[in-house]
């Protein structure tokens, strides 16, 4: 009975610890989900701001290429006091190509890591998943375990309630054998014996 007890306790522990880890792994990849919408922001907000300074970058490099195209038609009448001043242009403006092209990678090494970090989040969502179904088959199998200890249990507990009525059946049967055989003759004992036998 004790040993039943112990049993149905351990279950009850082990289903409790089970449940308590489901929980940690639910709020985990809570945090990791809220992680991944936080970080996906930033990353958006800074793919936003690499974009607009493209754009300001592209509008700078076509305000030059347009002061460039000025300064060609001044040039003409001046090109030696110029000179310096076109290929400080040219330089400022081969400059900016440079420094739109590192921005577009930027942007491109950015948008491969949100969709990195979206399979991350995918595979800790089918993991989390798989706890829950794991936690939801071990829910019922201690269920039906604690059912089975339950009715060991109740069988074990009728059976010690009918043990006193036995043992006191066999003590008047270990009574009437002593003292039947002293109220009667041996040759009567054995007819009353096999009266009571046939009786049965």
């Amino acid at each position: 009975m004790e040993k039943l007890k112990k049993e149905a306790q351990a279950c009850k522990d082990y289903m409790l610890q089970y449940k308590e880890k489901a929980h940690m792994n639910k709020v985990s990849l809570a945090q990791i989900e809220s992680a991944h919408e936080e970080y996906k922001t930033e990353v958006e907000i800074l793919k936003k701001s690499l974009e607009d300074e493209v754009l300001s970058l592209r509008n700078k490099a076509f305000e030059l290429e347009k002061n460039y195209i000025l300064k060609c038609v001044e040039a003409a009448s001046a090109m030696d006091s110029k000179e310096k001043e076109l290929s400080s242009v040219l330089a400022e403006t081969s400059g900016l190509r440079d420094e739109i092209a590192q921005k577009m990678t930027q942007i491109e090494v950015l948008e491969f890591q949100i969709l990195s970090l979206k399979d991350d989040l995918d595979m800790e969502h089918k993991r989390w998943q798989n706890s829950q179904d794991n936690y939801q088959r071990q829910v019922v199998l201690q269920a039906e375990t604690l059912q089975e200890l339950t009715n060991t249990s109740k069988e074990l507990s009728s059976l010690q309630s009918e043990v006193p009525k036995l043992w006191e059946i066999l003590d008047v049967q270990k009574t009437e054998n002593v003292i039947i055989p002293t109220l009667f003759p041996s040759t009567h004992f054995i007819d009353y014996v096999g009266f009571t036998l046939s009786s049965l």
